[in-house]
């Protein structure tokens, strides 16, 4: 689990040939309701120059109501009360994301 504030996301146009062809707006998204934001993410610690970092990777699936006219994926959102059944090991992920939060609220940031 990655906690955040909120996340950005960058809207994308596509050519014809369904390929990306450019970056348009940012926008700020999150949950809607929600003060903080709680991404699947799978995650280690690696040694840097004799530091101990943590090094992650955020989950994705595929963009969901309004977010999909800005981008055509999103984070996995967790819901709260999903956390401790994310992070034991004998939790089913795919029973998790299944209950992923997907209504989300978003503003352009100018």
């Amino acid at each position: 689990m990655i906690p955040c504030s909120w996340y950005f996301e960058w809207e994308h146009f596509r050519s014809p040939d369904g390929k990306r062809s450019k970056v348009g707006d940012k926008y700020l998204i999150q949950p809607k309701g929600a003060e903080s934001t709680l991404l699947a993410g799978l995650y280690r610690i690696e040694e840097r120059r004799g530091l101990q970092v943590p090094v992650f990777s955020v989950l994705t699936r595929n963009a969901v109501g309004d977010l999909r006219g800005i981008h055509d994926r999103m984070p996995l959102i967790l819901r709260r009360e999903d956390i401790a059944a994310w992070v034991r090991p004998d939790g089913d992920p795919q029973e998790i994301s299944e209950k992923a939060l997907t209504e989300m609220c978003f503003d352009k940031v100018k």
